[in-house]
């Protein structure tokens, strides 16, 4: 049985069950029947609304003349909004087979023949035009830009190509095709160019380039296929990988936090921030507030202090970041340069437009010893300020993470489970206090140390070998999946 999900949007559909039935499906880009505007009919096994008359013989277009529409098993049972949800979205991408159904998609001619401008010689793979004699048996075509992931073909190819990078340059060799071939192919990740070398005496009349697959862009255009049911509503947020309904998309949301959050500042790539995760995963902006170093509780530094978690609430409720300001002057040398580029984005934040933050601190409070009542005070009184002077902002407290400690030969000695501080406590105590403060409150805690799965065993695949503090870009994926899904089921 397919699954059902509520959607949005969809108020247009009731009382027009009937129609949609009643429109004859179509199998071809050419129509058999005249469709008037306004009319539904299944094409390709996807339903599409009219939107330009199709006169009988005519050719069936994506956004020309049709457009998708939303399809259901039982149209009647569809609710008017998202917000009447109440089931969870996670877990949805591995219980539902999700992809797109580019079946409309029509194929893109790049260039042929008579469009193609091209110079005698041969690329090679270092991107430059060789014109020896071997190579002056081939006409070398004009470099042309390429998206990976995207499918082409070549229309009678006799000769070969490189796929290149951005900068045209280390170029992937095709096999050479020493006859009329149609060759189809994937461009890989890093590669954004292609240079295609013809022989001079077999340049077929028929020889072009075609896309055969939508861009990422293009696709969005497609329905997305749940099982045996498609959805376009307008609330769908895309990422790079997957489409999400989001009821979080266009949400505020700022994340505070320890090293574990601010000292990775980049948007992609392998220092991706925690934060960046958390909006691709969720839609909604995410501000990063990480303080690398700092605690929940007071630091015995004060220009580190001013960073604590409970200092910084202080300035979210007076709305005075004087004391932030004041501690990057005494802290001038000594203190992370991205410090004063949070606190600048701090301060322009209008925290009445603030939907969620969440909190994640612990791991410096139990390096440094605070003590249970100090660290249980701290969160409090955090929570306390923010929601007082501003009751519309929800909170997720996030716990600590496992991490691990080695010898000066970066072995493995022990770990969070067993390692004791100064006090006696554990890491996984600071976890059970961050639980405890947010039952007083009823506000929702987030397990990001006993529920990631990560141990003595594994903790390479999210760790670095040199240090087991910070995990690594993995690391940072599977606990920014977590803090989603637990935003998302919480709010």
């Amino acid at each position: 049985m397919p699954k059902k999900i509520d959607t949005a949007g969809l108020k247009h559909f009731k009382g027009k069950e009937n129609a949609m039935i009643a429109g004859k499906p179509e199998s071809t880009n050419t129509a058999t029947v005249a469709h008037a505007v306004g009319e539904y009919f299944y094409w390709k096994g996807v339903l599409h609304i009219v939107t330009a008359a199709i006169a009988v013989g005519g050719t069936i277009q994506t956004n020309t003349n049709v457009k998708p529409a939303v399809l259901a098993d039982d149209v009647s049972d569809l609710k008017e909004s998202l917000d009447e949800q109440s089931e969870a979205i996670d877990g949805l991408i591995e219980e539902l087979d999700i992809s797109h159904d580019d079946s409309g998609f029509v194929e893109v001619e790049i260039i042929n023949k008579t469009t193609a401008e091209y110079t005698n010689g041969a690329w090679t793979e270092n991107g430059s035009i060789t014109t020896t004699t071997a190579a002056l048996r081939y006409n070398a075509i004009n470099l042309i830009n390429v998206v990976p992931g995207c499918s082409y073909r070549i229309n009678k190819l006799y000769g070969y190509y490189f796929l290149f990078d951005e900068n045209g340059v280390n170029g992937t060799q095709s096999e050479i095709y020493t006859q009329y071939t149609n060759v189809s192919f994937t461009v890989p990740t890093g590669k954004y160019k292609i240079g295609i070398n013809v022989r001079t005496d077999r340049f077929s009349s028929e020889f072009a380039l075609v896309r055969t697959s939508p861009t990422p862009e293009e696709s969005a255009e497609y329905p997305i296929m749940l099982d045996d049911f498609s959805l376009i509503p307008e609330n769908i947020y895309k990422d790079d990988t997957v489409l999400l309904v989001s009821h979080l998309k266009g949400k505020k949301i700022v994340c505070f936090g320890d090293s574990l959050i601010g000292n990775d500042q980049d948007e992609s790539g392998v220092n991706m921030s925690t934060p960046a995760m958390l909006s691709k995963r969720t839609g909604a902006t995410c501000y990063n507030a990480g303080f690398g170093g700092c605690r929940m509780a007071e630091h015995p530094t004060s220009y580190f202090n001013a960073f604590s978690m409970y200092q910084l609430a202080q300035s979210i409720s007076s709305g005075s970041w004087t004391t932030q300001e004041q501690a990057l002057v005494d802290g001038e040398g000594n203190l992370p340069s991205y410090f004063s580029n949070t606190v600048k984005m701090l301060e322009e934040i209008d925290w009445s437009e603030i939907d969620i933050i969440t909190i994640a601190y612990g791991t410096n409070d139990f390096t440094g010893n605070v003590s249970e009542s100090d660290f249980k005070k701290a969160l409090s009184d955090s929570i306390s300020d923010i929601i007082t002077a501003y009751p519309n902002i929800k909170i997720l407290v996030v716990s600590p993470m496992y991490r691990w400690y080695m010898d000066s030969s970066n072995i493995f000695t022990d770990d969070s489970d067993t390692h004791t501080n100064g006090n006696g406590d554990l890491l996984t105590d600071f976890c059970d206090w961050c639980k405890e403060e947010c039952d007083i409150y009823h506000f929702p805690f987030s397990n990001t140390y006993t529920n990631l799965g990560v141990n003595s065993i594994n903790r390479l695949t999210y760790f670095y070998s040199t240090d087991g503090t910070h995990p690594n870009v993995n690391g940072r994926w599977l606990r920014a999946n977590k803090i989603a899904n637990d935003l998302l089921s919480a709010y």
